[in-house]
């Protein structure tokens, strides 16, 4: 911005960028509300699920090269 910026043209300005956070705000907000959603429906599992899956993967493949 110009250094000879009417004191209009200044709040304008940071009007603007008040916008844009709010905005961006309101996204992230979006986003971590999908993320509970998609936890409790359970579309996220615990560490014990995914060591479990993976342990019995590898154990397949193990079995498989033997």
């Amino acid at each position: 911005m110009d250094r000879d910026c009417s004191k209009s043209e200044v709040l304008c300005e940071g009007v603007c960028l008040l916008e844009e956070w709010e905005k961006r705000l309101a996204m992230l907000d979006a986003a971590v509300a999908r993320q509970r959603a998609d936890a409790r429906v359970s579309w996220v599992a615990s560490i014990e699920e995914v060591a479990r899956r993976l342990d019995a993967k590898h154990r397949k493949i193990v079995a498989f090269r033997a």
